[in-house]
């Protein structure tokens, strides 16, 4: 017995050594199931390749590792993503998360005209979307939908859409996209959503270059954990956590992106 007992305490030592979260994203985190459509075995192959290095990618950028596997789904055309997807997704979506099911679905179709800058890129992207989901639950939304997306967009490194918008030009000609109209949902129209993607990213890009990554995966933190009623206005949350962990407001990191956009149009 006293071996055995002699191992188990070495065991224990070594778990509490490294910590149990640590210890959890080495050995616990369960396997990414890749299916794809007839036809599509390179693709697949390369995500099934590909997907234990974008898991370590995305949980370093977020902080945090999602433990639960997931199907990813490659296949070809709208037809079958919205089967697979069981949603309206639109008709220019590389891919989309389903966060709830533990599913990813892509389009091979889109990805061979051009779209979505290349399969990992998109992987990644969607990747982000199903970790926040995970970790948030219900309180997903907290976080409004472009600021996610501009993460996503940022983390995954590509271009969800690219139908010819152009942030530079919308900027100096006053055509931003509201962003408060961008909390809860993307345009369907392909052009729109270009412009809504690329001025997300862009957002994000400004306040993580002044403010660097740790402030935003604190707000992520914040967000996830914010109790369902302590009396404070759940809609205010992403407000008051990019307040107190930035210094600055929502507003006011929206004011200076949009100045840094202006000054950029300007040749000296």
């Amino acid at each position: 017995m006293r071996p055995v007992l002699l191992a188990l305490t070495l065991l224990l030592a070594l778990v509490a050594a490294r910590g149990m979260r640590s210890w959890a994203a080495d050995e616990v985190a369960l396997p990414v199931d890749v299916r794809w459509d007839g036809g599509l075995d390179r693709l697949g192959r390369e995500a099934e390749r590909r997907m234990p290095t974008i898991r370590r990618q995305v949980a370093r950028r977020l902080g945090w590792e999602t433990q639960e596997g997931a199907e990813i789904l490659i296949v070809r055309g709208l037809a079958r993503m919205r089967e697979e997807a069981r949603a309206r997704v639109p008709s220019w979506a590389v891919g989309v998360a389903i966060s709830g099911a533990g599913r990813i679905v892509i389009r091979a179709d889109l990805l061979a005209a051009g779209q979505g800058s290349s399969l990992e890129a998109v992987l990644r992207h969607e990747w982000v979307h199903l970790a926040w989901g995970r970790r948030a639950g219900a309180n997903r939304r907290l976080l409004p939908l472009w600021a996610e997306e501009g993460i996503a967009e940022e983390i995954g490194g590509g271009i969800s859409v690219d139908a010819g918008a152009a942030l530079d030009v919308a900027a100096a000609f006053d055509r931003l996209l509201p962003f408060q109209e961008l909390e809860a949902r993307f345009p369907k129209e392909a052009r729109e959503a270009d412009l809504a993607y690329k001025q997300s990213r862009s957002w994000i890009q400004h306040v993580t270059r002044t403010a660097g990554w740790e402030p935003l995966r604190a707000v992520l933190g914040d967000l996830a954990e914010w109790p369902e009623s302590d009396g404070r206005p759940r809609e205010a949350a992403f407000a008051e956590s990019v307040r107190s962990r930035t210094g600055l407001s929502v507003g006011e990191w929206a004011s200076a992106w949009r100045q840094g956009l202006i000054l950029s149009l300007i040749h000296i």
